[in-house]
Formats: C-alpha cells, sequence, structure tokens
C-alpha cells in the first residue's frame, strides 16, 4: 500500500494494508512527491554509517584493499567508472569524478593495504571512523528553505565511500552465488509453507509459533493471503540456522531427527 497514486510497486516503500490508519495518520500533511526533512536527515544519516562503518568492518575482515586503487591505475578508473554507473545525483564528468575520488583518497591514511589486528590498526581505524563521521555530520546544515543542505562535495565523497563496499564486496562473485543460493532457500521455505498451510488437515502439525502467527493474519486478513503473510513473518522470525535446517526437512536433503525440538515451538 503507498500513499502516492503514481508510486512504483517494486519500491520497498509502504505499509501493510492492516495499518493503514496507523499509515494514513502518519502521512498527514504529507507532501506529495517533496522528501520530508525527518526523511532527509534519515537518508543521509543512513549514508553516512553505512559508508564509514562498512568500510571498517570490511577493511579489518581482509576484503576491501584500499592500497590497490592507488597502486593500479587501470583498477582505479574502472572502480571510478563503475561509481560513476551508480551516481543519481546530478551530472558528474569522469575528470570530476576522478579528482574527487582523489580527494576522497587523501582523507584515507596511507598503508590501508592489509589489516593486521595490532593496536596501532585498530586505534587508526576507529580514529578514521570518528573523524570522517565528524567531518559528514558537522557539514551538514538547513538551507534557506528548511531543507536539509549538504554540499555535493560531501554526498560524493560519501558515495565513493559506499562504493568500496559495493564493488570489493557486494558485487564480489563469491558473495553473489552465495546470495543466490540464500534467495532460493528463502523462495522455496515460503512455497512450501505457504501450501503445508493449505493441505495440512491436522493444524497442530504445523509448528506452535507458526500457527500462532496463521491465527493473528487470520484476523486481518482473508484466505491465502493470510496464508502468505503468516508464512514471510515465520520465516522472518528464523535464525540462519534454523532456516537452512527447515529447508533440508522440507526438501528432503537433511537427516534431521524427530528430536530437534526448536521445529515445534
Amino acid at each position: 500500500m503507498s500513499n502516492h497514486e503514481k508510486a512504483d510497486p517494486k519500491k520497498k516503500w509502504g505499509a501493510y494494508k492492516t495499518e493503514r490508519d496507523q499509515f494514513e495518520r502518519a502521512m498527514e500533511g504529507d507532501p506529495g512527491t517533496e522528501q520530508s526533512i525527518e526523511a532527509a536527515i534519515m537518508d543521509w544519516a543512513d549514508d553516512i554509517s553505512y559508508a564509514v562503518h562498512d568500510l571498517e568492518d570490511f577493511y579489518r575482515a581482509g576484503l576491501i584493499d584500499i592500497e590497490v586503487l592507488r597502486r593500479d591505475t587501470a583498477r582505479k578508473a574502472e572502480f571510478i567508472e563503475q561509481a560513476l554507473a551508480e551516481w543519481q545525483d546530478g551530472d558528474w564528468s569522469f575528470t570530476d569524478a576522478a579528482q574527487d575520488f582523489d580527494s576522497t583518497l587523501d582523507l584515507l591514511p596511507p598503508g590501508l593495504d592489509r589489516y593486521d589486528g595490532t593496536v596501532d590498526a585498530r586505534k587508526n581505524v576507529n580514529r578514521l571512523g570518528s573523524e570522517l563521521i565528524e567531518r559528514y555530520v558537522s557539514g551538514t546544515g538547513l538551507g534557506d528553505d528548511g531543507a536539509l543542505a549538504v554540499s555535493s562535495t560531501f554526498r560524493r565523497e560519501v558515495h565513493f565511500l559506499k562504493q568500496f563496499t559495493w564493488q570489493f564486496v557486494i558485487n564480489d562473485p563469491s558473495l553473489a552465488s552465495l546470495q543466490r543460493g540464500q534467495v532460493r532457500v528463502i523462495q522455496d521455505l515460503f512455497h512450501d509453507l505457504s501450501e503445508w498451510t493449505e493441505s495440512e488437515k491436522r493444524k497442530q502439525r504445523l509448528p506452535t509459533r507458526f500457527r500462532d502467527l496463521l491465527d493473528l493474519a487470520h484476523k486481518e486478513e482473508s484466505g491465502y493471503a493470510a496464508n502468505q503473510r503468516a508464512a514471510a513473518d515465520y520465516i522472518s522470525s528464523l535464525t540462519e540456522e534454523q532456516a537452512y535446517d527447515l529447508h533440508g526437512r522440507f526438501r528432503g536433503a537433511a537427516r534431521a531427527s524427530i528430536r530437534d525440538g526448536w521445529v515445534a515451538y
């Protein structure tokens, strides 16, 4: 459910129909397609947080090699081209982007090729994270029109920082192949749970937590839609280990036991 007639149904923004009253109350005074100041602040804060903390985390894990972009001009050019392809906030030429990227690299101390876990290394990473966050938070303000004011320089720097995670981690084939498998597991679980609900005559054979979610869903939805809502909520409540275990049980690929009590509850 969306509050805008031209909203793209593929976008994640919106709410369940069962929360229509709360949604409409929250959207009172909605400026239409204009982003509210609260939403703008939240988006920018998320950009800063994810850009900096993901960089810290994946650098510590040895997945991000910043120094290769200082040494290898071809790899650097490829990195910038990909960053430009993902940029959606106005014109940005390759020449300008290359200069902006050099400025972004200047914010990062040299020698960030591999994290060795020493006291000095930990201090350096923590200091870098604090300095970057302070830089972008202190550079944020309100314009004369009351809208969030962030310089294009800072937005481009944060975009590049986010690209370290995207290009070194998220777009890595080893992760991409793993994610495809995980998507398949979730799709299978959703199908199997929905089908199980429809075909099972003895409802006590369903997991207790799943039955509770079905009862709640049927108070707000009806028929198959309620079963799907409950299936989605149940899957969301599983740990990764439980999801793989249940998937193996449904597909006959796991040598599971009746004594695995978590399934019953």
